[in-house]
């Protein structure tokens, strides 16, 4: 505990920039990124003058009338941060928080640019605007569920499926890994979850020490990297309608798995790409909790852990993110209703009708490695929910 009154602080060296109406915090000895409103910033100051902390707290209190002033517990959160250095002569040891800056730095920042520059920006954006202005002149490109379905085994069609998503993923993490290192700067890939979907996530918080306007690429360049992809699989699937059945059904997973993956990247109740721009493009943080909160008042079954805790000019932000939230619904709506039920459904048709066939016959193992496969994803899926729902009513 800290006994804010009576505490002799030093701080680890750090970096302050302004951003928008709040300041990021940058640890020069770990590269981790904080960000904190002006108060923090004048409280941090002080310390690092060695102003004595009942001397700060009477200072923002006048200087901040409106604000709730609480010493003590700003220096537990700078030692919860690991901000902290020595206090009351006493060195606070970090365990686990050195910085690793090596992240992918053999790659050299000369090649990543020769991706992401000022051309490959205006490629990339005649790209965006090529593939939807060839999917609305010519129908026959816009995938089909019946396009998942390469061959005539399920566990084939799901192996095909699951091999294209993981090349097109790793493809979407190099592009945000390649514009990180165009800026200079490194990062690691890692490995999370959603729910029992396991994902690739390329951790970037250097970009924190970027101007606002130079962060936007490094967000995008995974959406650039999957339009490229997909405006050459549109043109050659429109020059070349004749492919072999392999070759052709190979292209046509490879445009429905994209467009289902560009799809998802507007579903905002969740955090993707896209809603990472959107922060940048308000200044405002928290949107899809505060935006989730706020909605509680409207929709019932949106859940949200509690009501949002709103800023001076931040409610325009929140309803504005609120239409892009319940927008993300309908498209979650529409990516079911006519992409992934009707593959579902057909998909366990034919599984189920090859059970059908001899007992022992490779069509009939076929069904049977199939529906082993869906009923075990079902199962940690309702496992994920259940283990979702004790951890939010945990934190309540």
């Amino acid at each position: 505990m800290v006994q804010a009154a009576q505490s002799s602080i030093k701080l680890y060296p750090m970096q302050i920039r302004e951003d928008g109406n709040v300041f990021i915090v940058e640890d020069r000895d770990t590269g981790s990124f904080f960000e904190m409103p002006r108060i923090c910033i004048d409280a941090i100051r002080m310390i690092e003058e060695g102003v004595a902390q009942e001397e700060i707290e009477a200072v923002l209190r006048n200087r901040y009338p409106d604000e709730e002033v609480d010493m003590h517990l700003f220096l537990e959160q700078l030692l919860e941060y690991g901000l902290v250095k020595e206090m009351n002569g006493i060195e606070i040891k970090r365990t686990g928080l050195q910085a690793d800056r090596s992240g992918f730095a053999w790659i050299p920042v000369p090649f990543a640019k020769l991706f992401f520059n000022r051309m490959t920006r205006i490629l990339f954006l005649l790209m965006f605007l090529g593939n939807v202005l060839l999917l609305a002149a010519f129908p026959k490109l816009v995938p089909h569920y019946t396009d998942w379905f390469v061959f005539s085994s399920v566990t084939a069609n799901m192996a095909l499926w699951m091999a294209v998503s993981l090349v097109l993923l790793l493809h979407h993490e190099l592009g945000h890994l390649l514009a990180v290192r165009a800026e200079g700067l490194n990062a690691r890939v890692g490995i999370g979850y959603r729910l029992i979907l396991i994902v690739m996530e390329t951790e970037m918080t250097g970009i924190w020490s970027l101007p606002k306007k130079r962060r936007y690429m490094p967000l995008l360049a995974g959406l650039c990297f999957d339009n490229a992809v997909l405006f050459a699989a549109l043109v050659i699937k429109l020059l070349f309608p004749d492919l072999p059945g392999t070759a052709s059904g190979l292209l046509a997973i490879v445009i429905y798995t994209l467009i289902l993956n560009m799809l998802y990247q507007g579903l905002f109740f969740m955090k993707t790409d896209l809603y990472y721009v959107a922060e940048q493009l308000t200044g405002k943080n928290n949107l899809l909790e505060n935006s989730r909160a706020w909605l509680t008042r409207f929709v019932p079954f949106i859940k949200a852990q509690k009501a949002p805790e709103l800023f001076p000019g931040e409610l325009k932000a929140v309803r504005l993110y609120a239409l892009f939230y319940v927008a993300g619904l309908f498209v979650s709506g529409i990516i079911a209703a006519f992409y992934l039920l009707p593959q579902l459904y057909t998909a366990t048709s034919n599984a189920l009708r090859h059970l059908t066939e001899p007992a022992g016959s490779v069509i009939f193992w076929d069904g049977a490695a199939f529906l082993a496969q869906l009923l075990l994803f079902a199962g940690l899926y309702v496992y994920a929910l259940k283990k979702e729902g004790r951890s939010k009513r945990a934190l309540q």
